[in-house]
């Protein structure tokens, strides 16, 4: 039987379980709001910050093997952040463009 830790010390150790946690699942928003390259390329075009976008709309154009493909919101949302310029290399699972949801949609 292992011995029984000191009130102070199990408390301590709950607060780390909990803040490890609200850190594991800000990760999971975070992820779930950048469209990340799916493989190495190179930028092609991009809207630009602050627009608002519908599901399926167009966000970014990048080139691999001499094909390009767009990347197409998942969600409605206003474009945040912009993370790849025309020409930039971007390597597989880079974020390209990060999402807040719509008032509607939060």
């Amino acid at each position: 039987m292992s011995p029984k830790l000191p009130a102070s010390r199990r408390i301590l150790s709950r607060l780390a379980s909990a803040a490890a946690l609200n850190v594991e699942r800000q990760s999971q928003r975070d992820q779930l709001r950048a469209i990340t390259a799916d493989r190495p390329s190179i930028g092609v075009s991009r809207l630009p910050r602050a627009s608002a976008v519908e599901p399926g709309a167009g966000l970014v154009v990048v080139e691999a093997m001499k094909l390009e493909n767009e990347l197409r919101a998942p969600h409605a949302g206003i474009v945040e952040t912009v993370h790849v310029a025309a020409g930039q290399t971007v390597e597989k699972g880079m974020p390209l463009v990060t999402l807040a949801p719509t008032a509607g949609a939060a």
